[in-house]
């Protein structure tokens, strides 16, 4: 004994230890943790439930703007067509994407205010509404926002006002394709007929052509839930965190026939969807685009508890993990420290 507690006050005096945590199994007969050789031995294969559980997405950070329930961004986009039949897209040039021109609606702020105020600083122009086209939920680069569309009319001619931030005002005309949407989109003579580069690019365009229904609740309030796979369903009250894999692809889907949005990787959607016709497409992004964003938590404890707003506000995040695969589950892993060394 006196070797050991030699070797461990040298290896202590050259600051070679330290104070960790570390979960252990735990014996409350003998009150004492167990060794990792005792849990071996009480181990054995056997076959466990597995269950997909919602977490809905719920943003906190909405000061100055007008929000919905779950804190999606409320943003207008004014939809302008010339007698040619094109419609008006300004380019963003940061992230070489085509958009609808409007913006953020700032608190207090009605639609219609935010959407004349938006076109004439972005395009210079004055404008009417026509009709409401309906809204769409969406995670746009780590963000989210609930994007309104209008028709409009106007007699004056759209021109880039903010060339800081939009590199041109293009004009896109529909065209019949062959592919899977049936369009194909003509840019300055340019055919983009790529259904990825549709529903990147041109995702705003997208959006428009094949999701957006004013008569369709679901797209405006519906729930934006990620979806989370699980062997342990026992350990879901503890649930504080979801891990994504940053290079990992996910899908944003809505349902129909829940009225809600759905977000897991996009190799594993056939496994919740078996056919296109059961679902829209919403969005296509990487997982480091979700990270940081907060969700609701199953159970309130932590929201009920003395622990301080401060740390609170810590919890019930999306964090990256490089364990996170696409070999099962939906490609979003529950998070519950209590239950294992890794989660720790």
């Amino acid at each position: 004994m006196e070797s050991v507690m030699y070797c461990f006050s040298s290896i202590y005096r050259q600051n070679k230890v330290y104070k960790g945590f570390k979960v252990q199994g735990y014996c409350p007969s003998c009150a004492t943790p167990l060794a990792n050789n005792e849990i071996s031995e009480g181990y054995e294969d056997r076959q466990d439930t597995a269950i997909t559980v919602k977490f809905s997405l719920f943003n906190k950070n909405t000061a100055g703007y007008e929000t919905s329930e779950d804190g999606f961004v409320d943003v207008v986009a004014g939809v302008l067509k010339n007698e040619d039949g094109a419609y008006a897209m300004v380019h963003h040039a940061k992230e070489n994407l085509r958009f609808f021109p409007g913006g953020k609606v700032e608190a207090g702020e009605s639609l219609i205010s935010a959407l004349k105020r938006e076109m004439k600083e972005e395009v210079g122009v004055d404008v009417e509404e026509k009709a409401y086209l309906g809204a769409v939920k969406i995670v746009h680069l780590g963000k989210p926002y609930r994007v309104h569309r209008f028709e409009l009319t106007t007699e004056g001619i759209p021109t880039i006002q903010e060339q800081d931030k939009h590199s041109a005002l293009v004009w896109v005309k529909e065209e019949k394709s062959e592919n899977a949407f049936g369009f194909c989109l003509n840019v300055a003579g340019n055919i983009i007929d790529d259904e990825k580069e549709l529903t990147h690019d041109f995702i705003d365009f997208h959006l428009f052509r094949n999701v957006l229904d004013p008569q369709e609740k679901g797209l405006i309030e519906g729930k934006f839930n990620f979806l989370a796979w699980t062997t342990t369903p026992w350990t879901l009250p503890s649930n504080v965190y979801l891990a994504i894999g940053e290079d990992i692809d996910y899908i944003t889907v809505y349902d129909p026939t829940s009225q809600e949005y759905f977000v897991m990787a996009e190799k594993l959607l056939k496994k919740y969807f078996k056919s296109p016709d059961q679902y829209r497409f919403i969005y296509r992004q990487k997982g480091k685009e979700l990270k940081n964003l907060t969700y609701q938590p199953l159970f309130p404890y932590v929201q009920n508890s003395q622990i301080e707003d401060q740390y609170k506000d810590q919890f019930f995040q999306l964090l990256s993990g490089d364990f996170v695969t696409t070999e099962d589950g939906t490609g979003i892993v529950h998070i519950a420290p209590s239950f294992g060394e890794v989660d720790f």
